[in-house]
C-alpha cells in the first residue's frame, strides 16, 4: 500500500505538472522567455537527454536558480497538489487495495482496516505539508469518501467477483 501510494502520487502529480507546464509554454511570451534563456546559456535544441542533463549540471549556481525560478513560473503549486489530486490518489490507492482484498478474501467486511493501517503507519495528513495545511472538512471528505468509501465499495465488487469465480469453478467440476 505504501509503495502504491508513492507510485500513484508521483504519477498523478507528474501528469498534472506536465499538463500545467505544457499549457504555460503555449503562452508565446512565456515560451519566448524560456527559449531565450536556454539559447543565451548555450543550449542546443537538438541535444540528447544526456546532453540536456550535462547542460543543466554545468550551469553556474546563479543561472540554475534563475532557471528554476523560470520553470516554477510555469505552474501553480496550489493546483499541483491540493484537494483534487489528494482525493484522486487516495481513491485510486484504496480502490486497488480494496478490490484486490475483496477478490482474494471473498469478503468486503474488513476492508476498512486498510485505511486505518495506512493512517497509523504512514499518516499523510502530517507527512505532506500540502495536506497538513488543507481545511479539516476536506481532510474528512478524503478520509470518509476516497479512502473508506472507495475501499469498501471496491472490496465489495472484488468479493462478488471472487465468489462468482468460485461458484463457476465448482459448477464446472
Amino acid at each position: 500500500m505504501w509503495l502504491l501510494t508513492e507510485m500513484i502520487w508521483g504519477g498523478v502529480h507528474g501528469l498534472i505538472g506536465g499538463i500545467q507546464i505544457g499549457k504555460s509554454l503555449q503562452n508565446p511570451a512565456m515560451s519566448k522567455e524560456v527559449t531565450d534563456f536556454m539559447k543565451s546559456h548555450g543550449f542546443d535544441e537538438k541535444a540528447t537527454k544526456k546532453q540536456v542533463k550535462a547542460w543543466y549540471d554545468n550551469l553556474p549556481e546563479k543561472d540554475k536558480y534563475e532557471w528554476n525560478q523560470l520553470v516554477m513560473q510555469t505552474f501553480d503549486m496550489k493546483k499541483m497538489a491540493g484537494f483534487g489530486s489528494t482525493f484522486a490518489v487516495s481513491a485510486i490507492v484504496f480502490g486497488v487495495v480494496g478490490f484486490l482484498s475483496g477478490i482474494l478474501t471473498k469478503t468486503w467486511y474488513y476492508a476498512g482496516v486498510f485505511p486505518l493501517i495506512s493512517f497509523m503507519l504512514n499518516n499523510p495528513f502530517v507527512r505532506f505539508s500540502v495536506i497538513k495545511n488543507m481545511p479539516l472538512g476536506e481532510k474528512i471528505i478524503i478520509t470518509l469518501v476516497a479512502q473508506f468509501g472507495v475501499c469498501y465499495l471496491l472490496a465489495y465488487a472484488g468479493a462478488l467477483i471472487g465468489r462468482k469465480r468460485i461458484t463457476k469453478k465448482d459448477a464446472t467440476i
